[in-house]
């Protein structure tokens, strides 16, 4: 149920469902204001429902692979770490509507809680 949730999610934002697979559209929407958060997350487990995810470094030591895949791999491997670190800060920064506050307003909202301390 849960899979078809993100996959009508996906339809309705990006050209198709096989883009979502494909791509890490993530990546791109990490980066941009007042993404909707719970698309981002929704993007990147769609990508990694059909793509294994990265492997540790241990696992990466044992096999032989041609320089280009391994820097593919990194890339990938990097952008799944800074995209878990992402999920996790911008949690507290979702607002009612599902954005992402931009970095304006999270400045606000912490002159605001600075004030209530005094």
């Amino acid at each position: 149920m849960l899979v078809g949730m993100f996959n009508s999610i996906c339809l309705a934002q990006y050209p198709g469902d096989a883009a979502c697979r494909q791509n890490p559209l993530w990546v791109k929407m990490m980066n941009q204001e007042g993404v909707i958060f719970t698309d981002a997350v929704q993007a990147f487990e769609i990508y990694y429902s059909v793509h294994p995810k990265p492997q540790t470094e241990n696992e990466r030591f044992r096999s032989y692979q041609p320089q280009q895949i391994k820097v593919q791999r990194d890339t990938l491997a990097f952008e799944y770490k800074k995209f878990m670190r992402w999920q996790q800060k911008m949690k507290a920064f979702v607002k009612p509507d599902g954005r992402v506050m931009n970095s304006d307003e999270r400045l606000a909202l912490w002159q605001e809680q600075l004030k209530l301390r005094k």
